[in-house]
């Protein structure tokens, strides 16, 4: 039996994605990741090969046939190559620490200070930690990026992740290592989710909710896809100038 505390509060996918609200998350973010430097479980360590780790992305490749549209296939085919050789390849080399795994917009609870604070939705709590695993920090962040582009409405998707970003380098100075792959990072869970989307909606048509971050992924993953690495990173590293 497992007690849980009830968070009051609305998930942050039934507000608007506004910068502020996707700053504040970037910072908690950090602030968790800061917190779980100090825990540890040797058999968290060992790791669970959850489908949803971004150290099994490469496994949807055996998938990539629930997605009819080819166009959309080479993008996920060619994210999952630059993944392989830039991360997957190279892990040793980056921070690991425990991290949340799932830290999106159906985790995160958010809820109205008094109106006469500013008004505005604020981070309230964090559920659901049962992809915690011990990977590459950035992993985390990726995460949370990825999904941060889905309803972002107040400009183009491709600078939400700026927002998400600035707020958690306030607390945690990424390296070059992290910098240089997080776009990457970023598309792998894309492609995760669509593909496991489209393959589980396949399986079972019933299953509509699998398909819940196509409409604006694919847009998403596109948008990434067309975009030079180095470009993407100088529209968020300069977010205040670019939006």
């Amino acid at each position: 039996v497992r007690l849980l505390e009830y968070v009051s509060g609305q998930l942050l996918r039934d507000v608007p994605f506004t910068p502020a609200i996707l700053t504040e998350c970037g910072q908690v973010l950090a602030k968790m990741t800061i917190a779980l430097q100090t825990y540890d479980s040797p058999v968290l360590r060992g790791g669970r090969g959850s489908p949803w780790s971004l150290l099994q992305v490469l496994d949807v490749r055996q998938y990539l046939d629930a997605v009819e549209n080819l166009e959309d296939r080479a993008i996920v085919s060619a994210a999952l190559d630059e993944f392989e050789r830039t991360v997957v390849r190279r892990l040793d080399t980056f921070e690991h620490s425990f991290i949340h795994g799932d830290y999106n917009e159906m985790n995160i609870i958010v809820d109205k200070r008094s109106p006469d604070v500013d008004g505005q939705y604020h981070l309230r709590g964090v559920i659901d930690f049962s992809d915690v695993q011990y990977a590459p920090r950035v992993f985390d962040l990726a995460i949370y990026l990825c999904y941060s582009m889905l309803m972002f409405t107040a400009g183009p998707q491709i600078l939400a992740p700026g927002f998400g970003l600035k707020g958690y380098t306030e607390f945690i100075k990424l390296t070059d290592n992290e910098l240089n792959v997080l776009s990457t990072c970023i598309k792998a869970r894309f492609c995760q989710s669509l593909v496991l989307g489209a393959h589980s909606y396949r399986t079972d048509p019933t299953h509509v909710y699998a398909l819940s971050s196509a409409k604006n992924g694919w847009p998403a993953l596109r948008a990434l896809h067309n975009c030079h690495q180095n470009d993407l990173l100088n529209k968020w590293l300069n977010i205040d100038k670019n939006f």
